[in-house]
């Protein structure tokens, strides 16, 4: 799931009142509240107030903030209601592991309320559930059974048995997403190597070395 809007909607209060438990200098505090509170500027020169919610966007400190706010708003949230669920967040992006459609769609209409109440709401257009069929799940499901997270793709795949010869089985795995392979594909092209003929083969080697073991990591998964 992800969260709608989610830098610009930050509610200030509530931020600080998260800020106030891990920091005890009014100084710092002060600061914060400035920068939070301060107008931002559009390209044409129109000035928006923040009216009380959101965090600059492209702000040094904004990830950090809006890490802690929904530290409480979500993770120690799922961990006091749901301590048996696991979950995984990177920064407003969340994948929540249910054992059944029926927890499935209880803790969704939860974590929904939940956000109202903290005064956030759910993207959700692209938030969904999602059926992960296996070799041990293979009930028929009115859901997809693939997602992306993170640059990967998590969906069924079919894979070599090693205790049993050549058998295969279908497993729910991961390998990157098709919009990944095509940005990076987008920006290799961008490099224009064929036009840099002043450059010695070494000199092309050092640029490329650690794109290329980033890509083999990915692709070796």
């Amino acid at each position: 799931m992800d969260i709608k809007s989610f830098f610009d909607e930050v509610d200030h209060e509530l931020l600080m009142k998260a800020l106030d438990k891990h920091v005890e200098e009014k100084w710092v505090k002060m600061y914060i509240l400035r920068w939070l509170e301060c107008a931002s500027q559009s390209k044409d020169g129109t000035l928006t107030e923040k009216q009380g919610r959101g965090t600059p966007q492209g702000g040094v400190i904004s990830p950090l903030l809006s890490n802690l706010y929904l530290h409480y708003v979500l993770d120690k949230w799922l961990e006091l209601k749901f301590p048996k669920v696991a979950f995984v967040r990177y920064a407003d992006d969340v994948v929540v592991h249910c054992e059944s459609e029926e927890e499935a769609l209880a803790i969704l209409e939860a974590i929904r309320e939940r956000l109202k109440t903290c005064k956030l709401r759910l993207n959700e257009t692209k938030t969904k559930l999602v059926y992960c069929k296996n070799y041990r799940m293979r009930e028929k499901k009115d859901y997809g059974s693939k997602f992306d997270f993170l640059g990967f793709s998590f969906k069924p795949t079919m894979y070599k048995s090693k205790r049993v010869g050549e058998v295969v089985f279908l497993g729910y795995g991961c390998e990157i997403s098709q919009s990944s392979k095509t940005r990076i594909i987008e920006g290799w092209k961008k490099l224009n190597w064929h036009r840099q003929s002043t450059l010695e083969i070494q000199d092309i080697a050092l640029k490329i070395n650690s794109r290329m073991r980033g890509l083999i990591k990915i692709l070796a998964k």
